[in-house]
């Protein structure tokens, strides 16, 4: 791993989509647990992404486990969006800017493209997803309901609706890996 951050960290793209890659059940859990104002689920999964981003420049190597910093990272960083909405929202005064808290690293456009062709990548292999799938991992990370609710709704028991909605990761987490693979060979 120290080898595939240090590629990044020196620009290698492909390094950098490979980390994503890997972290990407991470990032669809984190924005799966937030409702934001004026956030959709795509916009906290392209947050989630441009905080691996940060956390792999900004993590040293050869130090304390950058899995646990980038879950760190990420996970501040969420909160710290949703804390600067309420901020926003509630005009409250004279309180410290919390997004300096992590460092600062400056998002490049690439970093941008990145975490913004990742989220269109990863809506298409939703898209091939079958209809009960698709609907259990929409009705479930995007419209954040409750996976019980889901299975009754749907005359499904609740370990059926779990298999499924599992199911349905794994196969996510293989087309994502098998797009970036495809990418490789090109």
């Amino acid at each position: 791993m120290e080898d595939l951050i240090r590629k990044a960290k020196e620009g290698d793209s492909k390094a950098t989509e490979t980390i994503i890659n890997k972290y990407m059940p991470l990032v669809l859990s984190e924005a799966s647990k937030y409702h934001i104002p004026g956030y959709e689920f795509d916009d906290l999964v392209q947050h989630s992404i441009l905080s691996i981003i940060k956390a792999i420049n900004l993590y040293n190597i050869n130090s304390n486990s950058f899995s646990s910093f980038l879950t760190t990272t990420v996970k501040r960083s969420n909160i710290n969006l949703l804390k600067s909405k309420i901020k926003h929202y509630r005009e409250i005064q004279n309180s410290i800017n919390i997004n300096n808290l992590e460092g600062n690293y400056p998002f490049t456009v690439e970093d941008q493209y990145i975490a913004y062709e990742i989220v269109e990548k990863l809506s298409d292999c939703i898209n091939e997803l079958s209809y009960l799938e698709k609907m259990l991992i929409i009705e479930f990370y995007i419209n954040r309901r409750p996976l019980k609710v889901i299975a009754k709704e749907n005359n499904l028991k609740y370990q059926k609706a779990y298999e499924i909605k599992k199911s349905a990761l794994n196969k996510l987490k293989r087309q994502m890996k098998s797009v970036y693979i495809d990418e490789l060979k090109v």
